[in-house]
C-alpha cells in the first residue's frame, strides 16, 4: 500500500484485521465511520478474504493531515500482523502481487510517477481517485499498463456505491426519453480534484460515456459542470463547498401526469454508503488480480479525465468545450 493518507485508513481496515483503539488514535473520522456503535472495541466492517497487506509506505514523512497520522510506522501499527514499513518505492515493488496507491496529494498528480514502476513490472494497479491530474499522464499509464501487459484499475467510490447499481437498474422505469440528471457533489474554495471528482464519477457511472462537450460556470474549481451527451442527455454536477450527502435525481422528457414516473432519485450517500462502495471495489481489484484484466474499460478512465480538462478550458474560457479539443 502506497501513501498513508485518509484512504489508506479506509481500505486498509477492509483488507487486515486493526486494532481498534489503536485505529481511533490514528484516524479517528474513518474509525467512527467503521466501528459498531454499542462495541466501539469492535469494527462492524468485514475484511474482504485473499487479501494480505505485507507492506506500507509514504513518499513524504513531513507531510500532515488534521485529524490522522500519515506516518508509516503508525499506519502499520493499525494493524494486528504488522506490515513492513518501506523506505523507498523500489522496496515496495518487490515481492508483491499487487499495489494499492492511495489518494495520495489529492490531485493526483503524482499518480504518474508513482505507478510507473509497478506497470513497468508487471504488477496489478490500483490507483486511487483522481486518475490523473491531467489527461497526459492518464494517457502515459494506459500507455504503461498496455505495453507491459499489467492489469490497471482506479475510480472513484461513488462509481462504487451501491446507490449507483440501484439507480441505473431503475432508469428503464422513467417515462420518457430520459433528459436530465442532477448530481449534489462536493467541492470547495480549495478545490482538490480528489473532492470534485466524487460527483462528476457519480454521473459518468449513471449515464455512461460518450460525453460530447462540457460547460463549466462559478468562481470555485469546476463547480457546475455540465456534461452533454450526443443523444441529448445532460448531467449537470453541482460542486458546492457544502459536504452533507451526495445526491442525484434524474428527469426525463415526458408530457404532465404520465402512468409512470418522470423523476427517480438516488438515495442520499454518506459515510456507510462509500464504506459499501469501498467494499465492492476492493472485490473487483481482487478480481483483477486473479484475472489480470481491467474491471473498467481504459476508455472509461481516459474519459472521464478528459470531462475534467475539458471542464477546467471551459471556467477558464467561459466556453462550450467539446472533448474533442483536449482528446486530440
Amino acid at each position: 500500500m502506497v501513501r498513508c493518507d485518509g484512504h489508506a485508513y479506509t481500505f486498509g481496515p477492509l483488507l487486515a484485521e486493526c486494532h481498534p483503539h489503536v485505529y481511533r488514535d490514528n484516524c479517528h473520522a474513518q474509525y467512527y465511520w467503521m466501528i459498531d456503535g454499542a462495541h466501539p472495541n469492535k469494527l462492524r466492517t468485514p475484511i474482504i478474504p485473499g487479501f494480505k497487506l505485507v507492506k506500507v509506505w509514504e513518499p513524504d514523512p513531513d507531510r500532515r493531515h488534521p485529524g490522522m497520522s500519515t506516518s508509516a510506522a503508525d499506519l502499520a501499527d493499525t494493524f494486528v500482523v504488522k506490515p513492513q514499513v518501506c523506505s523507498n518505492i523500489d522496496e515496495v515493488t518487490e515481492d508483491i502481487d499487487a499495489v494499492f496507491i492511495n489518494n495520495c496529494n489529492g490531485d493526483g498528480s503524482d499518480h504518474l510517477t508513482l505507478a510507473t514502476p509497478f506497470l513497468k513490472k508487471g504488477i496489478p494497479t490500483f490507483i486511487d481517485k483522481p486518475f490523473a491530474a491531467q489527461l497526459k499522464d492518464a494517457k502515459a499509464m494506459v500507455a504503461l499498463a498496455r505495453k507491459h501487459k499489467t492489469p490497471l484499475f482506479s475510480g472513484s467510490i461513488m462509481s462504487h456505491v451501491n446507490e449507483v447499481t440501484y439507480l441505473k437498474r431503475r432508469l428503464p422505469e422513467i417515462r420518457g426519453p430520459l433528459h436530465l440528471g442532477i448530481v449534489k457533489g462536493v467541492g470547495g474554495p480549495d478545490g482538490p480534484l480528489g473532492a470534485i471528482i466524487h460527483g462528476l464519477s457519480f454521473a459518468h457511472t449513471v449515464f455512461g460515456t460518450g460525453v460530447e462537450w462540457v460547460e463549466c460556470m462559478g468562481d470555485l474549481p469546476l463547480q457546475y459542470v455540465l456534461l452533454h451527451y450526443a443523444s441529448g442527455v445532460e448531467a449537470l454536477v453541482v460542486n458546492s463547498h457544502q459536504f452533507e450527502h451526495i445526491r442525484c435525481d434524474v428527469y426525463s422528457r415526458a408530457g404532465h401526469n404520465p402512468p409512470l414516473p418522470q423523476h427517480l432519485q438516488a438515495n442520499p450517500m454518506g459515510d456507510h454508503e462509500f464504506i459499501e462502495g469501498a467494499l465492492n471495489m476492493l472485490r473487483l481489484f481482487r478480481r483483477m488480480i486473479r484475472t489480470r484484466k481491467p474491471p473498467v474499460p481504459y476508455e472509461t478512465l481516459l474519459e472521464l479525465i478528459a470531462v475534467v480538462e475539458a471542464g477546467r478550458l471551459a471556467q477558464k474560457k467561459r466556453r462550450r468545450v467539446y472533448l474533442q479539443e483536449v482528446t486530440e
